[in-house]
């Protein structure tokens, strides 16, 4: 408690320092939350007003000002729960949402919350991939998706919108550096030329072993290098039709996993690769009664993983000191999307469109790298999947504040899966399957504004996931004795949310609420070892019957400086998730969700005088990790709290307009021992300073 009171006590005698601010002009008035425009939802532009869902916009400036190396980074201060596998520099960052967890296996259908960019799959699910110095903002509905996305969208979207040239030309750099030899450069350049529009950027991090709260080293906790880069290019053959190229790129060399509890092998670390290029033609009438959109995106996701052997018994062990890689996957996607909005009748709107997707997966695991790595194993799989998806709205009442919504999607899947285990030993097995696979879901939701300060909402929408070529037919060990088993039978994992809420945006205020209700059908899961007799290393997959996830979210901001007129930003916030039940048809709880994500803090800025600053408090539950077959119960390390402060000081203003600014940041300012996961214990206090030029 005296570190928070710490804490709070060095914010109160920043905001103290600064002039009387009831005696200076008001700021300027701010856009009203709910008029602002966002397009994952339903696929097309609409006001916030007119959602159904619960809808999370981080904005431009929020991720210029934040300290965060990550879109995870981003996520936390939101309620959301967020995790790390292995060390903060590995790159394995995910998110739950209503107790579905992103995957990290470079495969995004794998995962029950979807990642985009620009409103097309990402082409993996790394979060990782993505920098942060050429985003817009980022979109994050709550709740399924599926209906305009198709598969894995059970918990929730995140959109990450890229930013294009505009009129304006816009330049900025980044320069810092940090404690544990953190090293971070950016670079981002658009502008707009006639009809022709560009944006570039890339990105350098890299960061050595860091300290935990113990102030103990973390050894085998450092990255070489994660660097992004990439362009978004367009043609404006009119004002309402434009052609785009964009690209975008990752490469990670040597992103080390951290210690571990295992003594049999050291020193792991992985290389990723990423890239992904889209090619798209968007296009309206001139009254914007008919709206289209064509894509075609294609690229590939590897990684490799490495370890370094510890011991040397077995017949198959590497010697102490030996390397081996681990496994090595590639993962290839090609999908295109083509879209018609209809808004030619007044109170009418009509969505509809088509999407197909293709991804060509190549996983490989060599044996013998331990004892326990006997299995070597190796999978191609070809998936397949047409979608075709129609939403509709309608606007009721004299004002139009009463809007109906309505959506069904059908996809079609055809999977061809070959896999061997053992590679010519006397243990080795061998699968090939092929699967077909047809899904209808549909969706309806309901907003309704009595007054421009509140609309009340409620949503129905059914999602799946769809079993992954592993789980369909792949025969395969995960480095242990314990072999997964496929299994061509599986049923799609489908889900049916209901939710209510309301938003309120009231002078300073803004409050938003929504309980959800999740009935999860077919459940995906392995059953433990030693359930099939003759092999007691089998772990078959199998569909859970039932599964359940109810509770609620909510969110609070009240701005004082709007209140009282000053000219600043001085808000308090928060923002939760709190489940109320998490278990299967047994009563048995699920495993790898926390119980509350809280988030809170104060934000301040005054723009006078070029100071912007947070002081975010992120409460990391625990989790339970795993259940034994007797039902002891394992859990993760929680119930802690991670205070960070960041703050952004303009130092000097241009003749020509730019501006450089210094920025200072603290991660984890009361030296806390925590994890976000099990085994991957995160560095304790850190220290950051970097100068930025905006022009």
């Amino acid at each position: 408690m005296k570190k928070h009171l710490t804490a709070l006590a060095i914010a109160a005698a920043i905001f103290q320092s600064h002039p009387a601010f009831a005696q200076e002009e008001p700021a300027t008035p701010r856009t009203r939350v709910l008029d602002t425009v966002v397009v994952t939802a339903d696929r097309a532009k609409e006001p916030l007003r007119e959602a159904s869902q619960n809808i999370t916009v981080i904005g431009a400036e929020e991720i210029a000002n934040s300290a965060a190396d990550s879109v995870v980074d981003l996520l936390k201060r939101h309620g959301i729960q967020t995790y790390w596998v292995g060390s903060s520099s590995y790159g394995n960052q995910g998110v739950v949402m209503r107790g579905g967890r992103s995957s990290m296996h470079g495969f995004d259908l794998a995962g029950d919350v979807l990642l985009l960019v620009d409103g097309r799959r990402a082409g993996t699910d790394f979060f990782s991939a993505f920098g942060l110095n050429n985003i817009e903002r980022i979109e994050i509905v709550r709740g399924p998706g599926s209906v305009q996305y198709g598969a894995a969208a059970i918990g929730g979207v995140i959109n990450v919108i890229t930013k294009r040239g505009k009129e304006k030309p816009e330049i900025s750099l980044e320069a810092g550096y940090g404690s544990f030899d953190e090293r971070r450069l950016k670079a981002f350049a658009s502008a707009r030329a006639g009809q022709f529009d560009i944006a570039a950027w890339g990105s350098h991090f890299a960061a050595g072993n860091p300290d935990d709260g113990k102030h103990r080293t973390l050894g085998n906790s450092g990255l070489d290098n994660r660097d992004h880069y990439g362009f978004n290019a367009g043609w404006n053959f009119t004002d309402k039709d434009r052609v785009g190229v964009s690209f975008s790129g990752m490469t990670g060399h040597k992103q080390e996993l951290g210690p571990t509890s295992s003594n049999s092998y050291a020193n792991q670390y992985q290389n990723r690769d990423y890239w992904l290029l889209d090619v798209v033609y968007e296009g309206a009438t001139r009254g914007d009664s008919l709206s289209w959109l064509v894509r075609y995106y294609f690229g590939e996701t590897g990684y490799e993983l490495n370890r370094e052997s510890r011991r040397r018994t077995g017949v198959l062990a590497y010697g102490y000191g030996q390397r081996a890689q681990y496994s090595n996957n590639t993962n290839k996607i090609q999908g295109g999307q083509a879209q018609l909005t209809f808004a030619g009748v007044d109170r009418f709107k009509l969505i509809g469109g088509v999407d197909v997707l293709h991804y060509d997966l190549n996983q490989n695991q060599p044996a013998g790298i331990h004892t326990e790595a006997r299995y070597g194993s190796h999978s191609t799989s070809d998936y397949l999947n047409i979608g075709t998806f129609l939403t509709g709205k309608l606007y009721l009442l004299e004002k139009k504040n009463l809007v109906l919504s309505a959506g069904a999607r059908y996809d079609y899947f055809k999977v061809n899966i070959d896999s061997d285990i053992g590679y010519g030993t006397p243990t080795a097995r061998t699968s090939s399957t092929s699967s077909r696979v047809n899904s209808f879901i549909p969706s309806f939701g309901i907003s309704y504004s009595p007054w421009d300060f509140i609309k009340l909402r409620s949503n129905y929408g059914s999602a799946f996931k769809m079993p992954t070529p592993r789980e369909l037919g792949a025969v395969f060990s995960m480095g242990t004795s314990s072999i997964f088993v496929g299994n061509p039978d599986l049923s799609p994992e489908k889900s049916r949310t209901w939710d209510i809420g309301f938003d309120l945006e009231y002078e300073a205020l803004n409050l938003s609420f929504t309980y959800f209700d999740t009935r999860y059908k077919d459940k995906i899961d392995a059953l433990p070892a030693g359930s099939v007799p003759g092999r007691p290393n089998d772990r078959p997959y199998f569909n859970l019957d039932r599964a359940f996830i109810e509770g609620m979210e909510a969110s609070l901001r009240y701005d004082i400086g709007r209140q009282f007129d000053w000219p600043v930003r001085l808000e308090p916030y928060i923002s939760l998730t709190h489940l109320n039940s998490f278990r299967d048809q047994d009563h048995t709880p699920l495993t790898d969700i926390a119980q509350d994500s809280i988030a809170w803090g104060v934000n301040f800025d005054y723009p006078g005088i070029g100071l912007s600053s947070s002081l975010d408090f992120v409460y990391f539950d625990k989790r339970i990790d795993s259940i034994a077959n007797n039902g002891d119960k394992t859990y993760t390390p929680g119930r802690i709290t991670v205070i960070d402060f960041t703050l952004t000081q303009r130092l000097w203003e241009f003749e020509h307009g730019g501006e450089l600014k210094l920025k200072l940041a603290v991660k984890n300012l009361s030296d806390e021992y925590y994890t976000t996961d099990a085994f991957d214990y995160m560095p304790g206090r850190s220290f950051y300073a970097a100068l930025l030029y905006n022009f």
